[in-house]
């Protein structure tokens, strides 16, 4: 039952230990049905890296996910994949939920390029595709966010 306390809560389901990708365990993300937005948060500097523990939590299972081997590039083909995928980073999201991504740490303008690329990817090939793309950076002052509507 909605008590309609707060107009907002805010709950962070699911922790990536700091890194900047993460493949969600069968358990989790811990989605309450009641959302009504979901933002996944995905880290811009990890494309390029070795898919290691050192930049992928749980990187077993995301190379599980996408099909990327251990130890390859992270590709933006992967990360849109990670972002999908049944067993990936938004599968608990509530059905009536609206869904968005928020790619960050695109301080650069090659990061930028990045995102704009894995939000090309989403619209041209996701079947349960995001209603929006966010390409921004936290904590760096940078060109405007950029917003995709998918």
């Amino acid at each position: 039952e909605q008590g309609h306390l707060f107009n907002w809560i805010l709950v962070e389901a699911d922790g990536a230990r700091h890194l900047p990708l993460k493949a969600p365990a069968p358990h989790e993300p811990v989605v309450p049905l009641s959302s009504r937005w979901v933002v996944a948060v995905v880290g811009l500097d990890a494309i390029g890296r070795p898919l290691t523990d050192k930049w992928v939590f749980r990187s077993r299972l995301f190379a599980e996910i996408t099909g990327l081997a251990p130890g390859a590039a992270i590709t933006e083909e992967s990360v849109a994949v990670a972002l999908v995928h049944e067993k990936g980073i938004m599968k608990s999201c509530p059905a009536d939920a609206l869904r968005y991504v928020f790619l960050n740490k695109a301080e650069t303008e090659e990061r930028r390029l990045m995102g704009r690329r894995i939000a090309h990817i989403l619209r041209e090939k996701a079947r349960m595709r995001p209603e929006r793309v966010i390409i921004g950076a936290l904590k760096q002052e940078t060109e405007p966010w950029e917003c995709y509507v998918l």
